[in-house]
């Protein structure tokens, strides 16, 4: 009997000691959380602020990220965006301490392999920022230079280089997240190519009607002397 009463209350005790070794790290996650969460909305107020009186929303729209933001979706100007990203971060970085006070090995394993992913993905990101705002300035000089150049197919070809750039960053990006790795090398070449073919492009229109001049100036010149021979 007494056995029996040992085998109900021993696993009821280890439940009741286990319970109250780890209340004490769940009063520590929620302090934790609450801290983040007050420090990440403080932060996002000030980078709002502080963005704005810098007059970052100008900067972006000169510089297409206010029309990168609109493209994508995204109904907030580039400051809100950019505070709201300092606001999930840090709530990130806050969670992800709060984790770690619990000390078991799924949330040590999340935090690790958490901690090893973030810097990729902030890199990523701004790669992928950085590169659409360089594929569209390259876009627009190659547009401007086209178009004094008398090229027809001006935009087609400013938007074909823009779209192998972006190609060629994105695929970085995902090699910067070990997403399909080697993609860049294929990448890379699809842009030389596409850089190539859009030169010979440019070369080929724009040369099409300086080789026309020339060749009706010539046949001017041929018709003028014919007309000097038969006065003659």
């Amino acid at each position: 009997m007494e056995s029996f009463f040992e085998a109900i209350i021993g696993p009821l005790k280890a439940f009741f000691i286990n319970t109250a070794m780890f209340i004490p790290h769940l009063m520590v996650l929620v302090v934790i959380v609450v801290i983040g969460l007050v420090v990440a909305l403080a932060a996002r107020a000030i980078t709002a602020r502080l963005l704005s009186a810098i007059g970052f929303d100008t900067w972006s729209a000169k510089l297409g990220f206010a029309s990168l933001l609109q493209k994508g979706g995204v109904a907030m100007s580039p400051s809100q965006f950019s505070s709201q990203l300092v606001y999930w971060f840090i709530l990130i970085v806050f969670g992800l301490a709060a984790l770690s006070t619990l000390g078991t090995e799924i949330t040590d394993t999340i935090v690790s392999r958490s901690l090893e992913y973030i810097p990729r993905l902030i890199s990523a990101g701004l790669l992928l920022v950085i590169g659409w705002l360089v594929a569209s300035f390259i876009a627009r000089a190659i547009l401007i230079a086209c178009v004094n150049a008398g090229v027809v197919y001006a935009r087609f070809i400013a938007d074909g280089v823009k779209i192998l750039i972006l190609i060629l960053i994105f695929a970085m990006a995902f090699e910067e997240l070990h997403i399909a790795p080697g993609m860049v090398k294929i990448a890379f070449s699809i842009l030389f190519g596409g850089i190539v073919l859009a030169l010979a492009l440019a070369f080929g229109l724009g040369g099409r009607d300086v080789a026309r001049k020339i060749l009706e100036e010539r046949i001017k010149k041929g018709e003028k002397k014919e007309d000097h021979i038969e006065h003659l």
